[in-house]
């Protein structure tokens, strides 16, 4: 552990101060709701000046995609089931300095409770760039293979590492939680996954009315909207290193409620997978 940024996992919360805190965070790094109205915007001002619309638009992306961010709305219900569950590994990491422990970063592993509860890639539309491992994964059947989500970290302190140093803690719990199991019930690998935008498509009528159905961004001369900010942290870590599992492009799309008005941001999202026994500080089998 880093004596400068320590880390704590969560265990049950009965007052919801973890609670408020994980949310609140989310919401500091929420960008679906700012994503769907920089397209509505992007696709709405490209009828007028194109050169000033993808300008704009660029600036934006930019952001996005040197920060990262969430683009999964969530509820204090969801939040809380997190740190009530026991299907849930919840990591926070303090900001180095602080007197006291000022949690900037997290991670939460969602473990599988007999059902897979990550992406499997075997639609002929997705893609698989490991076929070993993608086999491996498959093979070991739902309860071998745990879920790495909400990674984050406050954008003072992105590229410091601390997100990184949250999933390091909430993998070790994994592997001490695998010590209390059945060699056939432990994990043996957890995957992440980074997002990379296609399309928005609108529910609402007025919408629909103005700008169709669906909004696609290659149409409008854009590139996906991919989150590199995940991708260059997954790649950089030497105490979990990561393989590049594949690309799931049958994901069911995001929901995403901007000013009571409901869209869905079509997704393709980038598959890593992390092997326990690769992971600084585990045990061998």
């Amino acid at each position: 552990m880093n004596l400068a940024s320590p880390t704590r996992l969560l265990g049950k919360d009965e007052d919801l101060i973890h609670v408020a805190g994980l949310l609140g965070r989310h919401q500091r790094l929420y960008i679906g709701g700012e994503m769907v109205a920089a397209i509505l915007e992007l696709a709405r001002r490209t009828k007028e000046d194109p050169g000033a619309a993808a300008a704009a638009f660029a600036s934006r992306r930019e952001l996005w995609e040197r920060e990262g961010g969430f683009i999964d709305a969530l509820s204090p219900a969801d939040v809380s089931d997190w740190i009530k569950s026991d299907f849930h590994v919840v990591a926070e990491v303090s900001a180095p300095g602080s007197p006291g422990f000022l949690p900037v970063a997290q991670a939460v592993l969602t473990l599988p409770k007999g059902d897979w509860v990550v992406p499997l890639l075997t639609d002929p539309r997705d893609q698989v760039h490991d076929a070993a491992i993608h086999s491996r994964i498959l093979a070991g059947g739902p309860r071998a293979t745990a879920l790495v989500d909400f990674l984050g970290v406050l954008p003072e302190w992105s590229h410091s590492r601390l997100a990184g140093s949250a999933r390091h803690a909430a993998l070790l719990e994994v592997i001490r939680i695998n010590g209390t199991m059945l060699r056939e019930n432990q994990v043996r690998q957890l995957v992440g996954l980074a997002f990379a935008v296609q399309k928005l498509e609108i529910l609402d009528p007025a919408g629909r009315q103005e700008f169709g159905g669906v909004i696609d961004l290659a149409k409008l001369g854009q590139d996906e909207i991919v989150n590199r900010a995940s991708l260059a942290a997954i790649g950089k870590s030497s105490r979990s290193p990561a393989h590049l599992l594949g690309l799931w492009r049958s994901a069911p799309p995001v929901k995403v409620c901007l000013e009571e008005r409901r869209y869905l941001l079509h997704v393709h999202w980038h598959c890593f997978v992390r092997l326990i026994e690769e992971i600084e500080g585990a045990n061998p089998y």
